[in-house]
């Protein structure tokens, strides 16, 4: 004979299941000790669209601030010291026209399938992205002028921000610069990747766990909500 989970709601509006085994009286062998889950039933898509424009943003839409604040300066610190760190030139998507198959936007990889070329030669930037408005202006740049014949040539109000650098630039950076720079673009890629957990935790709601008590089995917990 095996106990069930009968689920109901508490006042909140979390769902709590009860737990209905051998045992019934308080502390008895065989008792499901009670918890809670997240009782969002659809997931909060313009939060999670927020979050993937600016980290945090989902979070001060959900009107919570605390969680928003820690995402924004955790992520935007990250992203932007590994940006500095890296001499402004690590975070960036090239033209590559100079690079074989030439004068083409795409790479044929595995099966044949077209594979983006500039991502095909600058993998970090698939991490970079994450981090939303603030790194996406590489995109632009990339297609807007070629960095090795038209390294002046930027689009409006941007400037050189983001603009991939010419291959003596990058050259310099590998054979005089230390390996910080190379570091450097670590910081910004675990930023966008932060960034997932910010977006899905916009999207999904804030974990909500059950408090030491229901882990000991306390029939009677009380539940703790995360931020």
């Amino acid at each position: 004979m095996q106990g069930h989970l009968s689920p109901g709601k508490d006042a909140s509006g979390t769902t709590e299941t009860q737990g209905i085994g051998l045992g019934s009286g308080k502390g008895e062998p065989g008792a499901i000790p009670s918890g809670r889950v997240p009782s969002r039933e659809k997931p909060d898509y313009v939060a999670g669209l927020l979050s993937a424009l600016i980290p945090g943003l989902g979070q001060f839409y959900q009107r919570r601030a605390f969680k928003g604040w820690l995402f924004l300066g955790c992520i935007y610190f990250l992203f932007f010291y590994g940006w500095v760190l890296g001499g402004k030139s690590n975070v960036y998507l090239p033209r590559a026209e100079q690079c074989v198959p030439f004068k083409t936007n795409v790479v044929r990889v595995a099966f044949g399938i077209p594979f983006p070329k500039p991502l095909y030669y600058r993998w970090q930037y698939l991490g970079q992205m994450g981090v939303g408005l603030a790194a996406w202006p590489a995109i632009l740049q990339c297609y807007w002028a070629d960095e090795e014949n038209e390294p002046d040539v930027t689009p409006p109000l941007l400037g050189k921000y983001l603009k991939a650098p010419p291959e003596r630039e990058l050259n310099r950076l590998q054979t005089e610069g230390d390996a910080s720079w190379e570091l450097a673009w670590v910081f910004t890629v675990a930023a966008g990747l932060l960034n997932l957990l910010g977006i899905y935790d916009a999207l999904c709601g804030p974990a909500v766990i059950a408090d030491k008590k229901a882990r000991e089995g306390d029939p009677n917990p009380s539940a703790a909500g995360g931020n």
